[in-house]
């Protein structure tokens, strides 16, 4: 029994401009204070054409092209409590440019343009540095809110077949931690930390009629992860310089997909 698999023939072009701008104010009477605004403007042209073929038979041909835009800002307001201790908090919006699915297995579908996806994130944290500048550690908290959130939905029993669908809201909520030590001059420690909270609202899945209320996930975002470095710089030997280094991580188990009954998920793991 031979079966003969579909080919998929796609090529993309993708032209972006953006504007954009930074502007920071110190006040006189409050040099500790630091105020930023950020201000952008993008524009994204996107073109594609794929085709599908099987047995030397032409299912169908696709070009589609469509363009975005999007206007954005960010405010940032940080404090220096002193010259090695800084406490900040920020308010970001993001933008993803839509497309075009280059897996869709219809002409219909792949002219069906993907809408952008936008983003506002709320983030507070802090920045310092002890003992003689040989400590350092930075660790935030964030929420993130998304609007029109691009997601990959896979058929059942065919993870090949995956429509990424603009799928509606979403929230993330996190926080990291970043440690790095000098023990001594010639062995650094860092150490990370991320944990993530995530939910999309309930959606309609494109694979099927149904409204997916509570198996519908972020994909990709292990809810705890961890990281350690230690680095060893050996003396110097009078060409160059030779570090040692032992890497260990640890991350949770995370889906592959965003239809969690699908069974797609990527097992947690520890990596030395």
């Amino acid at each position: 029994l031979e079966i003969q698999l579909p080919t998929r023939i796609s090529s993309a072009k993708n032209e972006a401009r953006a504007l954009y701008g930074h502007f920071v104010w110190t006040p006189a009477a409050m040099e500790q204070l630091h105020l930023t605004l950020g201000l952008r403007y993008s524009e994204d042209d996107r073109e594609v054409k794929t085709a599908a073929y099987a047995g030397g038979f032409n299912f169908f041909n696709a070009n589609p092209s469509d363009s975005w835009d999007n206007k954005s800002y960010d405010i940032t307001a940080a404090y220096d409590i002193t010259d090695d201790v800084n406490v900040y908090a920020k308010f970001v919006q993001g933008y993803k440019t839509g497309g075009f699915n280059i897996r869709a297995t219809s002409q219909f579908a792949a002219n069906l343009p993907l809408g952008e996806e936008s983003v506002e994130t709320m983030e507070a944290g802090i920045k310092a540095q002890f003992l003689d500048n040989r400590v350092r550690l930075n660790a935030a908290v964030f929420s993130s809110d998304y609007t029109d959130i691009q997601l990959s939905f896979a058929q059942l029993n065919d993870p090949t077949n995956v429509v990424l669908y603009n799928a509606g809201k979403a929230k993330i909520k996190g926080v990291e931690v970043d440690l790095t030590t000098l023990i001594s001059d010639s062995l650094k420690l860092t150490l990370g930390y991320g944990y993530l909270d995530t939910s999309v609202d309930p959606v309609d899945n494109p694979q099927t009629p149904a409204v997916e209320r509570d198996h519908v996930v972020l994909p990709s975002a292990p809810k705890n992860s961890f990281t350690a470095d230690l680095d060893y710089t050996l003396p110097s030997f009078g060409v160059g310089e030779l570090t040692l280094n032992i890497n260990y991580s640890k991350v949770d188990d995370a889906e592959f997909v965003s239809f969690v009954r699908r069974g797609y998920n990527i097992p947690g793991y520890d990596l030395w």
